[in-house]
């Protein structure tokens, strides 16, 4: 089963780490049960956190605190033409 995910971000710190503890802003997650997919909001203050282009400085980490896979999404906005 999915354990709880951890959202961290980076604040000034060397995008090479990979560990929770090297990261600013920590946030547990509780996944929905049997999803193969999470959609997650970042809070206001999360968002203001973030310090690198891009959101290269977002990781999220399973339970054991390792990081996994993520894909980024605009949340829904409409695309200007």
């Amino acid at each position: 089963m999915i354990r709880a995910l951890l959202v961290a971000l980076l604040l000034a710190a060397p995008v090479a780490a990979q560990t929770p503890a090297d990261h600013a802003v920590r946030l547990a997650v509780t996944p929905v049960p049997g999803a193969p997919l999470q959609r997650l909001a970042l809070p206001a203050a999360a968002l203001v956190a973030l310090r690198e282009p891009g959101l290269a400085d977002l990781r999220i980490f399973n339970g054991a605190g390792v990081a996994v896979p993520m894909a980024l999404a605009d949340g829904g906005r409409p695309v200007p033409a």
